[in-house]
């Protein structure tokens, strides 16, 4: 079972070798954007999730969920197809972990896939009921479970079909805020851990908060992490590190929570509503929350601003 952690690659890579949103492969085969698909689509769509469909099922399967009788499956026929089958498969997929090695315990990246989240996450819940530690594990580079989860993001990705995206995220992000609290709650100090330092950008590294600001997750999934580390929507990090001395905090050549949600091209003013700024005043700062009306103007600002920067 070795084999099993390559497929996760660098730890510096967006997990990129599966899709980093299931959304979008119902998305991929609604080729007309009409929010549905066929028998054929439905079988594909579902084995490239890893819910496999015996041949003999499946004329039953496809009219026991496609309730209107279109001859299709809609996109909220295909979400409740995914958590029933999910279900249908959990004692398969804890069985599979009984079979692990004490040594196979301790890394859960082979289970934080997308296919697994299509699937709730259920290896990496038994995972932990057997191995908790495993939550802590500390792999290259100071990444852990946290980070790796994270980085599977949401399908913010422009398709034809707005129910493709909206319907798949719900599962992606039900499936993603469930493990992620039990991983804090094994390992709470895995919100402070740092990742992916960049010389140029964020010297520091990135905190999980940082990491799913980036990936424009969701405003629940932020709450989860801003509760778990309030402190870390209030650091202001250095974009450079100096050639002397130690950097001190500043607005001008600093980054921090809000700056990179704002820096972020769909971040949702929700989100920003969450998130304080800093204004400076003497011996150090003032952290002020923004009105509704402010945090939604930012986001509109933030979305033109990136739509300019794609011209160039």
């Amino acid at each position: 079972m070795g084999n099993k952690s390559s497929a996760i690659g660098d730890e510096s890579m967006d997990l990129k070798g599966e899709d980093g949103s299931f959304t979008s492969t119902f998305a991929n085969l609604d080729a007309d954007g009409s929010g549905a698909i066929d028998k054929e689509e439905f079988v594909a769509a579902a084995s490239s999730l890893g819910l496999e469909i015996p041949p003999d099922e499946v004329d039953e399967t496809f009219a026991r969920f496609d309730k209107d009788n279109s001859n299709s499956i809609e996109q909220d026929e295909f979400v409740q197809f995914c958590l029933e089958h999910a279900a249908r498969f959990g004692n398969e997929d804890a069985s599979a972990i009984a079979e692990l090695t004490d040594e196979e315990l301790e890394d859960m990246r082979p289970y934080l896939g997308p296919r697994e989240a299509a699937r709730g996450f259920v290896k990496a819940h038994t995972l932990l009921q057997r191995n908790p530690a495993a939550a802590g594990k500390k792999f290259d580079r100071n990444w852990m479970p946290i980070h790796y989860l994270i980085q599977l993001e949401p399908n913010n990705k422009n398709t034809k079909s707005s129910k493709a995206k909206s319907a798949g995220n719900l599962l992606l992000i039900k499936a993603t805020l469930s493990l992620l609290e039990k991983i804090i709650e094994l390992a709470p100090d895995c919100v402070q851990a740092r990742v992916l330092e960049n010389p140029n950008g964020c010297p520091m590294g990135y905190l999980p908060l940082y990491l799913a600001l980036k990936k424009c997750w969701p405003i629940d999934v932020i709450r989860v992490l801003i509760t778990a580390y309030p402190e870390g929507m209030r650091i202001i990090d250095p974009s450079k590190i100096p050639k002397k001395g130690i950097p001190k905090p500043s607005l001008k050549a600093g980054i921090w929570a809000r700056k990179i949600a704002e820096n972020t091209e769909r971040c949702p003013p929700e989100v920003l509503e969450l998130l304080p700024k800093p204004k400076k005043k003497k011996g150090g700062f003032d952290w002020l929350l923004v009105t509704k009306e402010d945090a939604e103007k930012a986001a509109a600002k933030a979305a033109a601003k990136a739509k300019a920067n794609k011209k160039k």
